[in-house]
Parts: structure tokens; sequence; C-alpha cells
């Protein structure tokens, strides 16, 4: 199915899998395209999930008109799976996770009840610096990217404004610890199930197996792995 941005890429596990794990839509986040989820998708697709990525233009719209779109979308997706195939789960990156946000407080109850497991990788859920710092040195830059004050970490921001998931939703969200962009305070939700800050960058997060190994632990599980992180990390 085409998105606004381009065609819908689908992962489906290997051929002869002893088991489907379910679905998974996978959202990135501002600047990208759904190619940069690859390396999780792919990831997850092995360990018997089948993988959707989600792409979208992401400079042309508010994050509320996104999430708009994007929640009809999910909705689409839940009325073609079989009723086997269980909840359907996300992952989303940055941006991608207020994208949830909005998609979600739209949803119809069915859909809601249809809802599985939430992994947010560096999400900026109560805004980024980076975002407010270029806005205020740069006023034009709104003009340019749509979505770009929705980001900011001021007060008034949708990040800050829009209401937060509620607790019926399992969320776990994942922080870089050397992210420049979405500093770990403001990764939070009220209720988020977990939380684990794993040594890397805001995209270097993306590349990183243990974050794959840790958003499928979530998505079996509804928790993080907690180990001491080891040297030499991949």
């Amino acid at each position: 199915m085409p998105s606004a941005a381009g065609e819908i890429k689908r992962f489906a596990p290997p051929s002869g899998h002893h088991a489907a794990a379910g679905h998974v839509i996978l959202v990135h986040g501002l600047l990208m395209s759904g190619h940069i989820m690859r390396p999780i998708a792919k990831f997850l697709a092995k360990q018997g999930f089948t993988s959707i990525l989600y792409d979208y233009p992401t400079r042309r719209a508010t994050v509320d008109e996104h999430g708009a779109r994007f929640a009809a979308f999910i909705e689409t997706e839940i009325s073609r799976l079989p009723r086997s195939s269980g909840k359907l789960h996300f992952v989303t990156h940055s941006m991608g996770g207020l994208l949830l946000r909005s998609a979600l407080s739209r949803l119809s109850p069915a859909a809601c009840a249809d809802i599985g497991r939430i992994v947010m990788i560096a999400p900026p859920n109560k805004g980024s610096d980076v975002a407010e710092y270029v806005l205020r040195n740069l006023s034009f830059a709104g003009r340019i990217v749509k979505c770009l004050p929705d980001l900011s970490s001021v007060p008034h921001s949708f990040a800050n404004v829009f209401p937060e998931p509620d607790r019926r939703f399992e969320i776990g969200i994942i922080g870089g610890k050397y992210d420049l962009d979405v500093r770990e305070s403001s990764t939070h939700l009220t209720h988020e199930r977990d939380h684990l800050m794993l040594p890397h960058a805001h995209t270097t997060l993306l590349f990183s197996r243990r974050t794959a190994e840790q958003t499928r632990h979530f998505i079996v599980y509804g928790e993080f792995e907690h180990v001491e992180t080891q040297k030499g990390e991949k």
C-alpha cells in the first residue's frame, strides 16, 4: 500500500519459520525515510514478526496532521489482519513517537483493543532542545519544516501540551546516553512501562543490535532486559 511518501515496505518472516510472532509497524523520524528503520525491521522479521515500514514526508505537515493520516493507516491495517495474528505492535524513532501519540488518540475503541506493545526509541516526548535552538536562531525554519515547532522543548509545543497515552498502552522507551538531540529527561512518559538507556547517539541507536534485541524483548515480554552494558557493545 502506498503512503504519502511512497510504497510501504514489508518484511515477512523467513519461509518455514516455526511460528508467526505477530505484526509490527515501524515509524521513522524527522528528515528520514522508512529506510532508516530497515535494520530493526529485518531483525524482527528474522524473529518471526511481519515488519511494516511506514513512510511519510516529514517536512510537509504538522505532527498532528501526520498523526491523523497515520491513524487512518493503522485502522486499515487492523481491519486486514487475520484474527489469529494477535495484536499490532509499534516501534518508533524520534518524531515517530509523537506521530503515534497523535494517532492513538484518534483510533476507534475497536482498533485500540488490537494495539499491542510499543517501543519508542529516542522520542522527544518533552520536546528537543535542538529544535528549540534552531527555531530561536532561524525564524524561517518553521516555515520550511512545518513540524519543527511541534518538536521544540518550549512549554507550549505540541510535544509538551498534547495529552500523553494513558496507562492501557504498554510503552517501553529506549534513550541514547550520547543523544545530543533529545536528552534523557525529555524521553519519558508518565505511564511508561519501562525505560532503558543504551550507549549510543540519536540515530546510531537504530543500527545497534542491542537496540533491536531490547525492542524484541519488550514486545514479547513487556519489559526490557536490564543487564549491565558490556564493553564493545554493538
